[in-house]
């Protein structure tokens, strides 16, 4: 097994160079970057993220499935393309950060913030988004198939183009959310106040209300 991570990094001060952190698992990429499951994390998981962002490092390609950050704190980090899978970042804070194309495939983000965050072409399939708060937030083009944004903060976002087939927005507040070209099929919009939507090229009726 070679003695680094076989990762090339595609993005930032690193790009085209290989990943050198450690330790490295079985697959011969390093615990963040490796598919293998289950991962232990370190206990400072959530400061060495932090650290690394700020530092203006890449965490391209990280693979973070099943990572508990319950109440952390990872406001303007840079996340984009990182794989939370099935990751608990219940009452995280994500505020203002960057979560492009980020994995949140059943993810538990009850009660997070991802106020004026980005989340273009972001993965939230059969997520928990149950009472978070997106006050703003890009979601341009998102994939939420199933997802429970039950009692969230969606207002003045952006879920332009997004798939929205069969997510649950029972008591969400939507105001001045754009909708723009959003696919609703079978959604679920009981209790919630649409007037104030942008539906342009939406069926509403293909939703449930």
């Amino acid at each position: 097994m070679s003695a680094t991570c076989g990762y090339v990094w595609k993005r930032g001060p690193e790009q085209n160079s290989p990943c050198e952190l450690a330790p490295l698992l079985e697959d011969g990429l390093c615990l963040w970057h490796s598919a293998v499951e289950p991962k232990s994390y370190p206990p400072d998981a959530e400061e060495f993220l932090r650290k690394r962002s700020r530092a203006g490092l890449s965490l391209d390609g990280f693979e973070l499935r099943g990572i508990r950050l319950r109440m952390a704190s990872l406001v303007e980090a840079n996340l984009a393309g990182v794989s939370f899978s099935g990751a608990d970042l219940t009452l995280a804070d994500l505020s203002r950060a960057d979560l492009r194309r980020a994995d949140f495939t059943n993810a538990l983000l009850f009660g997070a913030r991802f106020a004026g965050a980005s989340l273009i072409r972001a993965f939230l399939i059969g997520a928990d988004l149950s009472e978070a708060d997106l006050f703003g937030a890009n979601m341009r083009e998102v994939q939420a198939f199933d997802a429970d944004f039950r009692r969230a903060n969606l207002s003045l976002s952006n879920l332009g183009g997004a798939d929205l087939t069969e997510a649950v927005f029972t008591g969400a507040r939507l105001k001045g959310t754009d909708l723009k070209g959003a696919v609703l099929t079978k959604a679920d919009f009981r209790e919630v106040d649409v007037s104030h939507i942008s539906l342009a090229g939406v069926r509403l009726q293909d939703a449930l209300r």
